[in-house]
């Protein structure tokens, strides 16, 4: 037989708080967890290949984490791209054809040296449509850190609850 005594005081203190601990543990390591996703998407994906090759770095200032809510039931932390942003990150993350409105052409200039910060234009290219491959690579990157983000909300539970991280 096994005896268990629990002092009802310690006890009733530890829940009355539970939810409020709960809260921002789990909103400390949701943040922390999209901040390191925010990075990788960031260095591994928005750098060079395979990803985008990124030369102003526009698109990539357009990441944000954003947390939103004040309790567990409306906590909400997210990954997004802002504003036009967002548009151009959906183009890169499923592949886009662009094509020119009523059979006309697209045109581009082309550069000296071709960098495409160069000021002098040494030509214009036409054609009918340009393809857009899928390569930013969004979701394959959160799904890969997905387990990354069970560990730490297991982790954060059982530091609210029992007030010490999980080793």
């Amino acid at each position: 037989m096994v005896d268990a005594k629990i002092e009802q005081r310690s006890f009733q203190a530890a829940m009355k708080h539970a939810p409020e601990n709960l809260y921002r543990e789990i909103r400390s390591a949701w943040k922390a967890h999209h901040r390191k996703f925010s990075g990788a998407m960031k260095r591994e994906r928005m750098s060079g290949r395979p990803g985008l090759k990124a030369p102003t770095g526009t698109l990539r200032r357009g990441l944000v984490v954003k947390d939103e809510g004040n309790s567990l039931n409306t906590l909400e932390v997210s990954t997004m791209f802002t504003g036009a942003h967002a548009f151009f990150a959906h183009v890169h993350e499923t592949g886009m054809v662009i094509s020119a409105k009523g059979g006309g052409y697209l045109t581009f200039p082309i550069r000296s040296g071709g960098a495409a910060r160069s000021t002098k234009i040494t030509g214009w290219a036409r054609v009918k449509s340009v393809t857009i491959p899928a390569r930013l690579g969004f979701k394959k990157t959160f799904d890969r850190m997905t387990p990354a983000l069970v560990k730490a909300t297991n982790t954060a539970v059982h530091k609210a609850l029992v007030g010490e991280a999980v080793r």
